[in-house]
C-alpha cells in the first residue's frame, strides 16, 4: 500500500509540472506560427510597393491594408507605412502588430529602399562571355 502512495505521488508531481510546460510549449508554437504570418505579409507587402514608381509610394502607403488571409488568423492586424526621403530615392518602412493572447504584440518592421532613376534590370551589364 505504502509503494502505491508513493508512486501515485511521484505520478501527480510529475503531472502538475509537466502540464504547464506543455501548455506554454502549445502557445510558444502559436506565437511563432502567427509571427511567420506577420512576416510574409509584410514582406508580400513591401513587395508590392517597392516595384512601384517614385511618385506612386506615396498613395500607396495611405491605402496599405491587411490582407484578407492575415485579418482572418491574427486578430487586430494594424498595417502602417511611413516614407522616408534619403539621397537618391526613398525609404519605405512598414510595421504590422496584432493582439495576441490578451496583449498587443511588438511590432514587426521591414524597410526596403525605392531609387529614382532607370528601372531595375535583371541582366547584368559588361559580363564576359566565356
Amino acid at each position: 500500500m505504502f509503494d502505491l502512495l508513493v508512486a501515485f505521488t511521484l505520478l501527480v508531481t510529475a503531472m502538475s509540472i509537466s502540464t504547464p510546460l506543455v501548455v506554454r510549449h502549445a502557445q510558444l508554437l502559436k506565437s511563432q506560427r502567427n509571427y511567420r504570418l506577420a512576416l510574409d505579409e509584410l514582406t508580400n507587402q513591401l513587395e508590392r510597393i517597392t516595384t512601384l514608381a517614385p511618385a506612386e509610394l506615396p498613395t500607396a502607403i495611405e491605402a496599405i491594408a491587411p490582407s484578407a488571409f492575415i485579418s482572418e488568423r491574427l486578430p487586430s492586424t494594424r498595417l502602417s507605412g511611413k516614407l522616408a526621403e534619403i539621397a537618391g530615392g526613398t525609404r519605405v518602412s512598414l510595421d504590422i502588430t496584432w493582439d495576441e493572447m490578451g496583449h498587443t504584440r511588438k511590432p514587426v518592421t521591414l524597410a526596403a529602399w525605392v531609387f529614382d532613376g532607370s528601372p531595375r534590370t535583371t541582366a547584368m551589364t559588361g559580363a564576359s562571355q566565356p
